[in-house]
């Protein structure tokens, strides 16, 4: 095993592939390390056919080219570039020829890692680009060295690494199409609309005229940028308001229901309860009760 790592001087021909024992209790709560390391292969060194692997692989590019084949499409990764695939999932990753590939990864499992990984996959694919950014590199690089260390804090440090290298890729990868300026603006001006008109009847051709966009592409960009589909947002944003004013008046679910643009209110106590587990009323009770409480023991502590 290796006993001293310095990126720095990591030459052609590198190879560091480092092994972590989960424990149970990890693998029960937390996002754990399988493998981690840090590769340099020369020309095609790399080729690797794999499925039903139970493990998520990310792997940040720092320079030559990787190949990747998933779901009936080949992608090329270069520099700067993040490649995240669902091990299950057939595919083939090599490295280039005449380039070879020099990369830093993870081999990760956990609580939630898939649910994750589909938020991320379906908004950018499964290939990122993050530029010069260091980031994601420089938590990989933590985390081979809790490994190398033997940290005996690794699990829950190593769960918070990963959790935090997830969320900054969910929030600022780019897939080169998805994320355009063009395509933020259109669809930034559908929400315009829908959070000013979300009481009346919107249709999907209410939305596809402002986008100037086929009905399927407006559909899949819509959900790529917010995580929900134009319906999905619709009535997420509809319950939202309705909570607001569950909150703030004391007008009834009935007027409420017809003033967020429900049809019935039994649909939407149906829908309200169906999203956040509770019934409209109950919903208003618990913050009453709520309310209540905080003024007893504001009371009781004067």
């Amino acid at each position: 095993m290796i006993s001293k790592y310095n990126p720095a001087e990591v030459q052609p021909g590198f190879e560091l592939f480092l092994n972590h024992t989960v424990s149970t209790a990890a693998k029960t709560f937390l996002l754990y390390i399988q493998h981690v390391g840090h590769h340099y292969f020369k020309g095609n060194r790399l080729f690797y056919e794999r499925k039903e692997y139970k493990s998520f692989h990310l792997v940040f590019t720092l320079g030559g080219k990787g190949h990747l084949y998933l779901r009936n499409k080949n992608y090329d990764i270069v520099k700067g570039q993040l490649m995240f695939i669902n091990c299950m999932e057939y595919h083939i990753m090599s490295s280039d020829a005449e380039l070879g590939w020099h990369y830093k990864w993870i081999h990760f499992d956990g609580f939630n890692a898939e649910s994750l990984y589909s938020m991320i996959y379906e908004k950018y694919g499964p290939v990122m680009d993050f530029g010069s950014d260091t980031f994601i590199p420089n938590g990989i690089d933590n985390l081979i060295e809790m490994v190398l260390s033997r940290d005996i804090n690794i699990e829950i440090k190593a769960s918070n690494i990963i959790t935090g290298i997830l969320t900054y890729v969910f929030l600022n990868g780019n897939s080169g199409t998805v994320s355009s300026n063009d395509a933020n603006s259109k669809i930034k001006a559908v929400i315009d609309f829908i959070e000013k008109n979300y009481a009346s009847d919107i249709g999907i051709n209410d939305l596809v005229r402002i986008a100037c966009y086929s009905k399927y592409h407006f559909s899949r960009l819509f959900k790529a940028i917010t995580g929900y589909n134009p319906y999905e947002y619709i009535i997420k944003y509809r319950i939202n308001t309705a909570k607001t004013l569950l909150k703030s008046t004391v007008i009834s679910v009935e007027e409420i229901s017809e003033t967020v643009g429900f049809d019935t209110s039994s649909n939407f106590i149906y829908t309200f309860k169906k999203l956040e587990g509770i019934t409209p009323s109950k919903f208003r009770k618990a913050l009453t009760n709520s309310v209540i409480n905080k003024k007893s023991q504001n009371l009781h502590y004067s």
